[in-house]
């Protein structure tokens, strides 16, 4: 059974702020608190562990192209190897250091699975490094790719939205190919001179919004979380159901900014409310 790593940061005040991050799950943060209220969906984490889950949190580090033919077949059908595996796929075990407060892991091409190495299976090579840094009062996780191939970087996290209801703030481009992407919400407003969205989370999203500098917000009756970008994301997916308790926030490096060397830095801080 995995229990993964906890990280804690012991700062001498009354404001206790740990994570909890499984290495044997593709380097997945499982779980963010501060003072014992949780920020990351348990009810979808759960069902993550036990079958893979439909998706990983960490967008990019897997090992199939769809133009090109993986040697990796299953009963006929191609599997994929992701370093954070979908349902039907396989884990890839990351390399890790942890010191308390602080997790650094990596994967390469050198690396084996079923006593292959990783770049022959994906036909390139490639490093990736994430940091999981445990600070006073926030989270600070830094995600790098590096590989002959041009991956898209992410983190795919699930956030609890406790009784179904709350607000999410996003710093938007105010452009011509925005507004036409707004004018597919149900309901939102604009605010700040026309740069963040004001969206109430009791509808159905499925959307990609380009984002501009300064900070991601999601207020609920509980908490107030931020997710500040600080280096190198240039998109945020948001996905979530009516009436549902959690919602995806994925800050990403976007698809026009496709590279061979990309990096991500996002630091997590939850504002408890009472």
């Amino acid at each position: 059974m995995n229990t993964g790593i906890i990280l804690r940061n012991d700062n001498g005040n009354d404001r206790r702020v740990e994570a909890l991050v499984s290495p044997e799950q593709g380097m997945t943060l499982q779980s963010f608190r501060t003072n014992n209220i949780e920020v990351i969906a348990q009810r979808w984490f759960r069902p993550f562990c036990r079958f893979a889950g439909e998706g990983g949190p960490l967008i990019g580090p897997y090992f199939y192209r769809p133009e090109v033919s993986s040697p990796c077949e299953k009963n006929g059908h191609e599997q994929r190897i992701y370093a954070v595996a979908p349902k039907g796929s396989a884990y890839v075990p990351w390399h890790y250091e942890n010191n308390g407060s602080r997790l650094c892991a990596m994967l390469c091409g050198a690396d084996r699975f079923n006593d292959r190495p990783l770049r022959d299976i994906h036909g390139g090579d490639f490093e990736f490094n994430i940091d999981f840094n445990l600070m006073e009062d926030s989270l600070r996780i830094s995600f790098e790719a590096q590989a002959e191939f041009l991956p898209s970087i992410g983190l795919w996290y699930h956030y609890a939205l406790p009784m179904g209801k709350g607000r999410l703030y996003l710093p938007i481009q105010n452009d011509t190919c925005q507004q036409d992407k707004l004018g597919t919400l149900p309901d939102y407003r604009i605010g700040n001179q026309g740069q963040m969205l004001d969206l109430v989370l009791d509808q159905s999203l499925d959307h990609v919004f380009p984002i501009c500098a300064g900070e991601i917000a999601m207020a609920t009756d509980i908490f107030f979380l931020r997710i500040i970008p600080e280096e190198g994301v240039r998109s945020l997916i948001v996905h979530h159901s009516s009436n549902d308790d959690l919602v995806c926030i994925a800050p990403t490096a976007g698809e026009k900014q496709l590279c061979h060397v990309q990096k991500i830095i996002v630091r997590l801080k939850t504002e408890l409310l009472n």
